[in-house]
């Protein structure tokens, strides 16, 4: 599942470094097991929109806010059921869904603070992480920073 994220980043010749580690579900425990601050940890979530996915990134300390999320895509907000992940991303761990919008083809809302990192780590998958520059992640053309904490 990892290997997605990986291939992907390394055919897009985007620096990253690699964190393999023992399995980790949630970006908290992602952050306990690397021994990173949390806050330095993407934390990914899948959102429903009236116009399909969207993707949330915050830190891994933060929630999202459904109602500032709903203001800027114009509509009604509510997380994806696990059951909706699996259905829809079963190339992804649950847990592991990348902040990269053109793997998904999907568009991401990247809190505005969390843009602010000079570097990141988020799942690839249950276990591996990966770090990169924030900037890469931005350059992504369906990257949305705004404040949604």
């Amino acid at each position: 599942m990892g290997k997605t994220v990986t291939d992907y980043l390394k055919a897009h010749r985007i620096s990253f470094r690699p964190l393999p580690h023992e399995r980790a579900v949630t970006a908290m425990e992602e952050a306990r097991v690397l021994d990173v601050n949390a806050e330095d940890v993407a934390k990914t979530v899948v959102l429903d929109t009236p116009d399909g996915h969207i993707i949330a990134v915050v830190p891994a300390t933060r929630h999202v806010d459904t109602d500032k999320v709903g203001r800027i895509v114009g509509g009604p907000v509510e997380l994806t059921s696990e059951y909706g992940i699996a259905r829809d991303f079963p190339f992804f761990d649950l847990g592991g869904i990348p902040p990269i919008g053109d793997l998904l083809d999907l568009p991401i809302l990247l809190d505005a603070d969390l843009a602010k990192h000079e570097r990141v780590v988020f799942a690839a998958a249950q276990d591996l992480s990966v770090e990169m520059k924030v900037a890469d992640l931005i350059e992504d053309g369906h990257v949305i920073i705004a404040p949604i904490v």
